[in-house]
């Protein structure tokens, strides 16, 4: 799984302009995981937003997590909820009103 990681990790800071992560939950929890374990890998500086949803998000993993991305630069969103798909439909809204 960790090449999977890394090979997304490699994809967006290839891409070298600011960029939005939206992935699931049990992804992200990996992720930060491996971000934490492994001191070499971090998340691209492109990375301006991650929104995170599809389940509940485990405290004890967004707090390891936390200490490893810059969140002044990475803005982080748990759209998780029963009203999942309509808080994305109000933010895309709003984004573009």
């Amino acid at each position: 799984m960790l090449k999977v990681y890394l090979g997304i990790l490699a994809a967006v800071h290839r891409l070298g302009h600011k960029n939005v992560l939206d992935l699931p939950t049990g992804f992200w929890h990996e992720l930060t995981t491996s971000l934490v374990c492994l001191k070499e890998l971090s998340l691209p500086q492109t990375i301006r937003l991650a929104s995170i949803g599809g389940e509940r998000a485990l405290p004890e993993r967004m707090a390891a997590g936390a200490k490893r991305i810059n969140l002044q630069a990475c803005r982080l969103l748990n759209t998780y909820g029963p009203t999942e798909s309509d808080h994305r439909l109000l933010r895309l809204r709003t984004i573009e009103n």
